[in-house]
């Protein structure tokens, strides 16, 4: 019994060639293997038989099918005998990941090359475990998976304070209304309760993007913002203005809505505003988002009250920019850009 091939196999090489061919074969890091037209080894390196659980001497006349089946049981074959007939074997192309089965029946990745020798006579193959490659791509997908997944709950919680918890907040300011003497109690309570289902409408919109992020919301972009602008006017009167050459994707298009929303809430709860516009111009494959005050204005390096954080990290996600003008007693105009995807 011998762990290698006895060498060299019938050739005219000179012995010292010979030698030199022998110890390069055995020496390599893959395994090798060299088998006929008809898919049986005649050659194959210790490293191979390691892979395969055999030892050297028991591969040979073994068919390469069986360390490398195929499930339609003729894939090796073809190619090298048709009719009766031998042809030439053709390439299968470098790092090729197929599936290879050790003598005990389990099976493990394989990375095979392999080309033709002399015309087809001959086929050499060099293989390798693919199990590391295997876990290391196992790795990098959970790790991307992972990544994916942090940003995804960032997204989600993201949209709730920008969408829900805002409609909240307007709820909120319908039911300190109730406490003000010029407004009926009955006025003040139908007002809650429009905004408390208008609370629920957004939940199940949201969940429905949630299930079916491509399911499309059919309200145009100005019909949502003038609604949105109807239930956030508690004393403030806004102007909408939509200009698009194109329409927006629907992903797109909700970030848009989002930000407006956050951009109109901060006027209502800090700006004192007697009047507030919205205008959006999609337009150059280029998304501009303006909402303009007339409050009492505020300093951009001291924001308090007014911090645009939670817009910035949208913006940025979007690889937009953000450019805030204001003053005390000059009213606050905020102008979004993004490019669209």
């Amino acid at each position: 019994m011998q762990d290698h091939f006895p060498w060299p196999p019938a050739t005219a090489m000179p012995p010292i060639e010979a030698r030199a061919l022998a110890r390069v074969f055995e020496a390599g890091p893959d395994g090798i293997l060299v088998a006929d037209a008809d898919g049986r080894i005649v050659l194959a390196n210790r490293r191979l038989a390691e892979l395969f659980g055999y030892r050297c001497d028991e591969l040979v006349n073994v068919s390469v099918d069986e360390l490398v089946p195929d499930p339609s049981g003729a894939h090796h074959a073809a190619g090298r005998r048709r009719d009766g007939k031998h042809h030439p074997a053709r390439a299968t192309g470098s790092g090729r990941t197929v599936t290879g089965r050790r003598r005990d029946g389990s099976e493990f990745p394989v990375e095979l090359s392999r080309s033709s020798v002399g015309e087809g006579a001959l086929v050499i193959a060099t293989v390798r475990d693919g199990s590391a490659r295997r876990r290391g791509d196992s790795r990098r997908w959970q790790a991307a998976w992972r990544r994916g997944r942090a940003f995804e709950r960032e997204r989600i919680a993201g949209d709730i304070h920008d969408d829900v918890i805002q409609s909240i907040y307007a709820m909120g300011l319908g039911l300190i209304a109730m406490t003000n003497t010029e407004v009926s109690k009955e006025q003040a309570l139908t007002t809650a309760t429009q905004d408390l289902n208008a609370v629920i409408a957004d939940l199940r919109a949201y969940m429905r993007y949630l299930r079916s992020p491509t399911a499309r919301d059919e309200t145009l972009l100005q019909t949502r913002l003038t609604s949105l602008v109807g239930h956030h006017s508690r004393a403030s009167s806004w102007t909408v203005q939509v200009d698009a050459d194109c329409e927006p994707r629907e992903e797109t298009e909700r970030q848009i809505y989002l930000v407006a929303k956050e951009l109109i809430s901060n006027v209502e709860r800090h700006a004192q505003a007697a009047s507030g516009h919205v205008g959006i111009t999609i337009r150059g494959g280029e998304a501009r988002l303006v909402v303009r005050d007339d409050g009492i204005g505020f300093d951009p390096e001291h924001p308090g009250g007014h911090d645009l954080r939670a817009i910035a990290e949208r913006v940025s996600h979007l690889r937009g920019e953000l450019h805030v003008t204001s003053a005390p007693g000059s009213g606050t105009c905020v102008e979004v850009k993004f490019p669209l995807r």
